[in-house]
């Protein structure tokens, strides 16, 4: 019985982790509008990448922070998803 419900848990923490994704996701298609201003209609050119860890000083895991900026009024857009790496299939 406690085989059951261990295998039980680690579903669930693999649906958790792929809905996480999924939302991370979907809200970065939201903020990268195909690469377009959301304010001007100008192109957006990635102008930064910043990492970031977790605080733990025992954990190396960072996070990236894909910063893209509007060459004509400015305006940024922060990603946690590069629309031009490994998830820039998603994107199109």
């Amino acid at each position: 019985m406690k085989n059951i419900e261990f295998k039980v848990k680690i579903i669930m923490m693999w649906v958790l982790a792929a809905i996480l994704l999924a939302v991370t996701i979907g809200w970065n298609r939201v903020l990268w509008n195909n690469g377009v201003c959301k304010k001007c209609g100008s192109p957006m050119v990635l102008t930064e990448v910043e990492y970031s860890s977790s605080g733990n000083s025992k954990s190396s895991s960072s996070t990236a922070h894909y910063i893209y900026s509007c060459e004509n009024c400015h305006h940024n857009v922060n990603l946690t998803i590069d629309p031009n790496g490994i998830f820039g299939m998603i994107y199109d």
